[in-house]
């Protein structure tokens, strides 16, 4: 279920639409950087769980846009057969994602994050902002969320912490 926009979501949306491009260049910035010690380290175990930073590269590359999820998720057009019910088990997810990508080096798992970044950015500044701004009650949420505020939470936000973990853990082992 979708309410229409208020003129302050839309001007909210707007706002936001900025820092999360912003969001995503930093996280761009701090791969690159990250980059020599990630290839010196990416058998090193996170600080927490039982992924690697290889691991944890893995799964940035398949999430870096997470504008495609956040709209198809706004649009009604994830369809019927789309497990995102109670039953829906992200680790079986993050599994696949890493087992996708168990022959791609660095170089390739960095080129994927970036191109896919790349992409966010330009659909995302393709987007209505009356869209961006549009709340909906969704399953998993408690209260309803914008399609911005879904994009912020499947985008640079939850691949900050990702990288963060990286960068402790090659910070501890380089």
């Amino acid at each position: 279920m979708m309410a229409n926009p208020s003129k302050a979501d839309i001007e909210a949306a707007k706002a936001r639409r900025d820092e999360i491009v912003a969001g995503i260049n930093a996280c761009d910035e701090r791969l690159t950087q990250l980059k020599p010690a990630i290839i010196a380290n990416s058998d090193a175990p996170l600080p927490e769980g039982a992924w690697t930073v290889r691991d944890a590269l893995c799964h940035v590359a398949a999430r870096a846009n997470g504008v495609a999820m956040a709209v198809t998720v706004a649009s009604g057009s994830l369809g019927a057969d789309a497990d995102v019910g109670p039953t829906f088990d992200i680790d079986v997810v993050n599994r696949q994602q890493i087992a996708d990508r168990t022959t791609n080096d660095v170089d390739a798992l960095l080129a994927e994050t970036f191109a896919g970044h790349a992409t966010a950015i330009g659909q995302l500044a393709s987007i209505d902002d009356q869209m961006l701004a549009r709340r909906m009650k969704l399953p998993y949420f408690e209260h309803e969320v914008t399609v911005i505020d879904l994009i912020a939470l499947a985008g640079a936000g939850h691949e900050q912490s990702h990288i963060n973990d990286i960068a402790r853990a090659v910070d501890a082992n380089g």
